[in-house]
């Protein structure tokens, strides 16, 4: 019924005989980017997300139930109940009682539907050892900072400089919406305003790395617009805020006035750095702060913080501007496909483009900043059992270490990166959980 599901089968084959879980990550396994990879359990994609919930407003009671069993709670008959704004720990710690009870039926009486309560509880599942508590610390939109950072899109870097709401300003922007009405609609209902996720994070998650109408429509916007027209003024409108995104994607043609035909051949950004790296190896060619070249037919991409991506055998295809502007390359290169969604797995030529390339750097210079919070962590009696792309989890005694501690440590930031707006913020709990 969902994969989430499935986890709870293969965590019963993998957990050792004294309870741990061990040997879930890849060291390395994205080849692209040089992040961790998850093999096992897949920790880096346990779903946050569990069914709507009310609450037992009735002191005697208090506990929690799905909302699809109406306004009266199924536990006491209380007709004094609330919404809860978003699926808790409390909630999770409620509905794992609940299945404790091995009854599909009490389970049904008090949530509706198993799967989702299921689902819910996973990472409510992992559990410190005895005696001791996890410690968890993300950091605030990482990727976002870094896309802001490296672009040098000036109002998203003031943005995450103060109050650090990169969805709901971007939510803002599109409706006209105040922003200060956004961020009180959260303080006085518990729940964040509906234009946040109904356009404000899904402009940012699909339109960083070069999306249009197909990738707004992926991630929901299709339930916000009304016509496909409307959502492409939207994405052209994002773009038109943050213009240092299409140039740091770069292409083969500039636009250079206001006119439809008003353009000129240019290699630009990322994409002209790569193509006039493999039309003249030898060379260096920048794009801000990442350059290219080529060197023993491997296209090499340095880092902000010095490290390397490599793309094998690169080659530059003969192809026609996608707007019909005139002929242009297409960049190709010998890799491995790992995502059956992006066509078959295994060693194939691969593709690859402007606002790709920038979303391997984004993602790598992520990797370089959670790697080294990472290494400091644990040299500093922070010991990690649990990471994704932008959280370290640690397991330390009780009374040992404090959650300020450590996100003190966890958002220390490189030399190459002093100057980047990075913040964190975490939990501690006996429990994993989402903050």
């Amino acid at each position: 019924g969902s994969a989430n599901v499935k986890k709870l089968a293969t965590l019963a084959l993998q957990v050792s005989p004294d309870g741990r879980l061990r040997d879930q990550y890849s060291y390395c396994g994205a080849d692209r980017t040089g992040r961790w990879s998850a093999g096992g359990v897949q920790l880096q994609n346990i779903t946050a997300a569990g069914p709507k919930t009310r609450r037992c407003a009735d002191m005697l009671c208090r506990k929690y139930y799905g909302a699809s069993r109406g306004n009266t709670c199924p536990r006491c008959g209380s007709e004094f109940t609330e919404a809860v704004g978003d699926w808790t720990i409390g909630c999770v710690l409620q509905a794992i009682d609940d299945v404790r009870t091995a009854r599909l039926t009490h389970v049904e009486t008090m949530w509706g539907r198993a799967v989702p309560v299921l689902c819910g509880i996973l990472r409510g599942l992992f559990l410190a050892a005895e005696g001791c508590r996890l410690i968890a610390v993300d950091f605030s939109a990482i990727e976002a900072v870094a896309a802001a950072c490296l672009t040098r899109c000036a109002w998203r870097i003031e943005v995450f400089s103060t109050h650090g709401k990169i969805y709901e300003q971007s939510a803002a922007n599109a409706t006209g919406i105040p922003l200060d009405e956004i961020l009180d609609y959260k303080k006085r209902t518990g729940s964040h305003h509906p234009a946040r996720k109904g356009i404000g994070k899904i402009r940012e998650l699909a339109g960083g790395y070069g999306g249009f109408i197909g990738s707004w429509k992926n991630f929901g916007a299709d339930s916000y617009f009304d016509s496909d027209e409307a959502i492409k003024t939207d994405v052209l409108k994002w773009r038109a805020e943050s213009p240092e995104f299409p140039d740091m994607w770069g292409g083969q043609y500039r636009w250079c006035g206001p006119g439809k035909w008003d353009y000129r051949a240019e290699l630009f950004g990322l994409e002209g750095a790569a193509i006039s790296a493999i039309l003249t190896p030898g060379a260096w060619f920048q794009c801000n702060d990442i350059a290219y070249i080529v060197h023993e037919d491997i296209l090499v991409c340095r880092l902000p913080s010095g490290r390397f991506l490599n793309y094998h055998r690169p080659r530059l295809d003969n192809s026609t501007d996608r707007l019909t502007r005139g002929p242009s390359y297409q960049i190709t290169f010998e890799g491995y496909n790992s995502n059956p969604v992006k066509g078959p797995v295994g060693w194939f030529r691969l593709e690859t483009y402007g606002a790709r390339l920038f979303e391997n750097v984004v993602q790598a210079a992520c990797a370089d900043i959670q790697g080294e919070a990472l290494v400091r962590l644990d040299r500093r009696g922070y010991p990690v059992v649990m990471h994704t792309h932008d959280e370290a989890v640690v397991e330390l005694p009780d009374g040992v270490g404090t959650l300020e501690e450590m996100t003190a440590i966890m958002i220390e930031r490189p030399a190459w990166a002093h100057w980047w707006p990075i913040r964190g913020a975490g939990w501690e709990h006996e429990r994993y959980q989402k903050d």
